[in-house]
């Protein structure tokens, strides 16, 4: 599979407007090399509608994007490793904005010793520290907001420490469902053309894929 990098365009509101950013995006992608396989090895020995043919490798290319996604050890502790610092970073804000909407901290308004304030000015602090009390509530709420939905996904994306064997990832057996639904029954015959769908599968998401006579049987046992 080869990893196809593209940009998003989000459009925010923003102050009564609408502004735009963009963000990162990858997707996998199967090969044109590993699609002729595909085919060649579907209409090698039985005639599959060409339809058919095509459907299912746009279903198992959905797949394996999951699957390889999920198979990139280094590229996950990255995002994880980013994510959980920014996580941090955010709980300390958090903090200080609750001891300020709590009143355990009075930001009051800074002014040089010799200075001193006139009625008018006093007035204008009064209303900062005010609005700093009402403005910390709402930003503190709006951050809890986003904590949420960064330790939500955390707990979404924990995953085993090591690369487990496809029969064990229950690889195969989504593999064969997909291939029921575009094919046909598939059968554990060696070298049939589920096992060299299966083969090629494995190949491109980076699983052990020599004779994986093995992990088919057992994925379609009934």
């Amino acid at each position: 599979m080869e990893r196809v990098e593209k940009k998003l365009r989000h459009e925010i509101p923003y102050k009564g407007k609408k502004r735009s950013i963009y963000s990162a995006w990858h997707e996998w992608r199967f090969t044109e090399d590993e699609r002729d396989r595909f085919r060649n090895e579907l209409f090698k020995r039985r005639r599959f509608k060409k339809t058919d043919v095509e459907d299912l490798i746009k279903h198992l290319q959905a797949y394996c994007w999951f699957m390889r996604d999920g198979l990139e050890d280094s590229k996950e502790s990255e995002i994880r490793g980013l994510r959980e610092y920014i996580l941090s970073d955010c709980k300390k804000v958090f903090r200080h904005l609750e001891n300020i909407w709590r009143g355990r901290v009075w930001l009051t308004p800074f002014r040089l010793p010799n200075l001193e304030a006139s009625p008018e000015q006093r007035e204008k602090d009064g209303e900062f520290m005010v609005q700093t009390l009402k403005k910390s509530r709402v930003a503190a709420d709006s951050l809890l907001d986003f904590i949420k939905l960064l330790e939500s996904d955390q707990s979404l994306r924990k995953r085993s420490v090591g690369r487990p064997k496809a029969d064990r990832l229950g690889f195969i057996k989504k593999v064969a469902e997909i291939y029921r639904k575009h094919i046909g029954k598939p059968s554990s015959y060696p070298y049939g053309p589920f096992y060299a769908v299966v083969s090629i599968a494995l190949e491109a998401v980076g699983l052990p894929s020599e004779n994986p006579i093995r992990g088919v049987k057992a994925a379609l046992k009934t």
